[in-house]
């Protein structure tokens, strides 16, 4: 498949690698039925990097676990004849995935392939801003989760 994932692992002792994580987020693409070309970046970052975003595009105070930033939503973004389109980009905090996966009693590379799948959702315009919005997205997770047994 000719997907262009650009992954960035930018904290020390990550345990999981480049390799993983471009997995993960290929796997999501193909379970969505998303075609390629199609390209997407990936960073895995500490508390800080996601707080920064959170406040400068949010207005919110404190860390999250994942902000993705969709370049399909603006027309802003054109793709230059013969080159991939870029979905967006998918930022997850691994030191809010690890408290996550300690909480809910699951392992880490869970947490994370669930936050990868949670980001590329949004970018493709789920929403989680509702209950039946929130219900919709919370589905199709688990149904991608399933598909991702392997690799967890």
């Amino acid at each position: 498949m000719a997907w262009e994932i650009d992954v960035l692992v930018d904290v020390q002792d990550a345990p999981v690698g480049e390799d993983w994580l471009q997995e993960v987020a290929e796997s999501v693409l193909s379970a969505v039925g998303a075609q390629p070309p199609l390209g997407l970046s990936l960073v895995l970052a500490g508390d800080e990097a996601l707080q920064r975003l959170n406040l400068a595009y949010l207005s919110r105070e404190g860390t999250t676990d994942v902000m993705a930033f969709s370049m399909l939503e603006d027309d802003a973004f054109p793709t230059a004849p013969g080159s991939t389109p870029v979905l967006g980009e998918v930022f997850i905090s691994l030191p809010q995935a690890a408290r996550q996966a300690k909480e809910y009693g699951h392992p880490l590379k869970r947490e994370l392939a669930l936050l990868v799948t949670h980001g590329i959702l949004h970018m493709l315009g789920y929403d989680d801003q509702g209950s039946v919005e929130e219900s919709r997205m919370r589905r199709e997770e688990s149904l991608i989760l399933e598909k991702l047994k392997g690799l967890l």
